[in-house]
């Protein structure tokens, strides 16, 4: 199915709480397509694309998150795929930068566990009701998010240094 008739589909659908189709390059021949959802809607949203027979995206590929402070948002992006006709859609919610919190998706795609996990990790987006919301890369000490624009790392971690001199 082609992304305009899915966007089409969950207009009808969803209305206000799908936004316009965004393209990031235009003049790419590989272009990025997605579409923006509002967050409080996106466990149904996910839910309708991986069960309706028309889609099928029984896959979640990967959830990543990107830091905007000047907007003061952090953005998350699913990418999920169907295994009916190899089809690829992505998703993208926002949520405030401050206080950012999102439902999970964990109900949906198993496999989005392990992916929100790292993005609370390394960004500080909580998933609310996910089943196992601890850090999965990082200490449980450390102090920050260090995919944040403006994280500032320590010079040291528990006597050991966290930077590399510089190269000879």
């Amino acid at each position: 199915m082609k992304f305009e008739e899915i966007i089409e589909i969950l207009k009808e659908r969803f209305g206000e709480a799908i936004g316009d189709p965004i393209v990031d390059v235009p003049d790419h021949p590989h272009m990025l397509k997605y579409v923006l959802c509002n967050p409080s809607k996106l466990v149904e949203i996910c839910l309708f694309l991986k069960k309706d027979h028309r889609f099928m995206f029984e896959h979640l590929s990967t959830v990543t998150g990107t830091d905007y402070p000047q907007s003061e948002e952090i953005q998350l992006a699913y990418v999920m795929t169907s295994y009916l006709d190899g089809g690829m859609f992505v998703l993208k919610t926002k949520t405030n930068r401050a206080n950012p919190s999102i439902p999970t998706v964990c109900g949906v795609w198993c496999a989005a566990n392990w992916h929100e996990r790292e993005i609370f990790d390394l960004l500080g987006v909580n998933f609310s009701g996910h089943p196992d919301m601890r850090k999965l890369f990082m200490p449980d000490d450390w102090k920050g998010h260090p995919l944040r624009k403006d994280y500032k790392e320590e010079d040291e971690y528990h006597g050991m240094p966290t930077k590399r001199p510089p190269a000879v």
